[in-house]
C-alpha cells in the first residue's frame, strides 16, 4: 500500500536532496516510477515527516539561538559569537526575532594573524533548504597556500547594513586598521564595496573575475 510511511522510506533520499520539491513534482515522479496515483496529502505529509526528521524543527532550533551562542562561548574561550536579535519584532512567545549571527573561533583567528597572508577574500552565499538567509564568509591562505576560514555569519538577507555589521565585528577581531597594509578580494556582493570604503580607507580593494574567466573558458 502507497501510504505516507512507504513514501517515507522509498523517497527520504530524493526529499533531502530536494528539499523544496513541489507536491504535485513529486507525485508526478511516484506516478511515473509506481505507477500509482497518491494524493497530494499524502505525498505532503510524507515530505513534512522526512523534513522534520532529518533537517529538523527549524523554528524549535532557532528558539534556542542564545543557548547555542553560550555554549559556543563556554567551549571555545577567547572566541567570538553574536546574535544580533530585533527590538521590535518578536514571536507569538515574546522572543526577539533572529536577524544575525556571526562566529570568529578563537583558533582560526590565531592561525590567520600567526601565519597567513595579509590578503583575505570576502564573499557571500544565499542558503537553501528551510532557512533562505544569506551566508557572509572571509577566508585567506596560510603558508602551505591552503584556505583558511576566518569568520562568518548569517543574516536575513543582503545588503550594505549587513556587510557593516559583519565588517565591524571583524575589523575588531581581526584588529584591523586603516594602515594594516591589506588586500580585500571580493566580487560584485552588493553594498560591500562601499562598505569596504567606508571602514577600512587604506586597504587595496580588488575584484575576483575568476567566475567570468570561467565562463569564457567554456565557450
Amino acid at each position: 500500500m502507497c501510504n505516507s510511511k512507504f513514501l517515507t522510506i522509498h523517497y527520504q533520499y530524493r526529499i533531502i536532496e530536494q528539499p523544496n520539491i513541489r507536491v504535485v513534482k513529486l507525485q508526478q515522479a511516484i506516478r511515473k516510477e509506481l505507477g500509482v496515483h497518491v494524493g497530494k496529502s499524502t505525498v505532503r505529509r510524507a515530505r513534512a515527516k522526512i523534513l522534520l526528521e532529518i533537517i529538523g524543527d527549524h523554528i524549535k532550533e532557532f528558539g534556542r539561538i542564545l543557548d547555542y551562542r553560550d555554549e559556543v562561548l563556554r567551549t571555545n574561550p577567547g572566541s567570538t559569537c553574536v546574535v544580533k536579535v530585533s527590538t521590535t519584532e518578536f514571536t507569538k512567545d515574546g522572543r526577539p526575532y533572529v536577524l544575525g549571527f556571526y562566529i570568529c573561533f578563537d583558533t582560526l583567528r590565531k592561525s590567520f594573524l600567526a601565519g597567513c597572508r595579509r590578503c583575505i577574500g570576502l564573499d557571500g552565499y544565499f542558503l537553501k533548504g528551510c532557512s533562505k538567509e544569506h551566508l557572509q564568509i572571509i577566508v585567506s591562505k596560510n603558508g602551505n597556500n591552503q584556505m583558511l576560514s576566518i569568520s562568518w555569519d548569517v543574516v536575513e538577507y543582503e545588503n550594505k547594513t549587513k556587510w557593516t555589521w559583519f565588517m565591524k565585528l571583524l575589523i575588531e577581531d581581526l584588529h584591523l586598521g586603516d594602515d594594516t597594509g591589506y588586500t580585500v578580494i571580493s566580487d560584485m556582493q552588493k553594498g560591500l564595496s562601499a562598505t569596504i570604503k567606508d571602514l577600512l580607507l587604506e586597504v587595496e580593494q580588488r575584484q575576483c573575475a575568476k567566475h567570468i574567466l570561467a565562463n569564457w573558458s567554456k565557450e
